[in-house]
């Protein structure tokens, strides 16, 4: 015999229990890993309305309920009552260390109210939503320019204005250039 012909049962042999160790072994390392788990959120703690508070004097959240209860979205909406005659132009809420915001001064000439005074705001919060946490307003800017709230959260959503008005201006800086080159 040809020593080729005397390593090939011993080849076979070898890609058998190779392949029967990848078709026991991937399965079940799949099923302990828990990134799986984290790719959907498991609300199945949200069974009453999380506490509510606000770092702003004169905002306050108002209406919470449980919406889409069961489901992979489940959720809790609010509205957040302006209480004061000054129009709010931004606002930021966190829950934990997840937050949701709305901006009206991303455009620097055409700022947008986004809560009138003595008026409403609706706002809703998913995968925002951190178990044991409360539902806070954490800042707010007024028209008026005056700041309210937490620091930090004062401090994130100027760093997230100023960084979203330079993409805007990279993005119309792009848009003559790419003009130009299509002639």
């Amino acid at each position: 015999m040809r020593p080729t012909l005397k390593r090939r049962p011993l080849l076979i042999l070898a890609t058998i229990i190779i392949t029967i160790f990848l078709a026991v072994a991937v399965p079940s390392a799949r099923k302990q890993t828990p990134a799986s788990r984290q790719d959907k959120p498991n609300k199945e703690w949200l069974f009453s309305i999380p506490p509510t508070r606000s770092k702003v004097k004169d905002l306050q959240i108002i209406n919470t309920r449980i919406v889409r209860n069961g489901t992979d979205t489940t959720g809790v909406a609010f509205e957040i009552l302006n209480n004061s005659p000054r129009p709010v132009m931004a606002i930021r809420i966190a829950c934990g260390d997840r937050a949701i915001s709305q901006d009206g001064l991303l455009y620097e000439g055409n700022p947008i109210v986004i809560i009138e005074p003595f008026g409403t705001l609706s706002a809703e919060m998913t995968g925002e939503l951190k178990e044991g946490a409360s539902i806070v307003i954490k800042s707010a800017t007024f028209q008026d320019k005056k700041e309210e709230g937490d620091s930090l959260s004062l401090d994130i959503m100027r760093r997230m204005r100023e960084t979203k008005r330079a993409q805007r201006a990279a993005a119309r800086e792009m848009r003559p250039a790419e003009r130009g080159n299509s002639k």
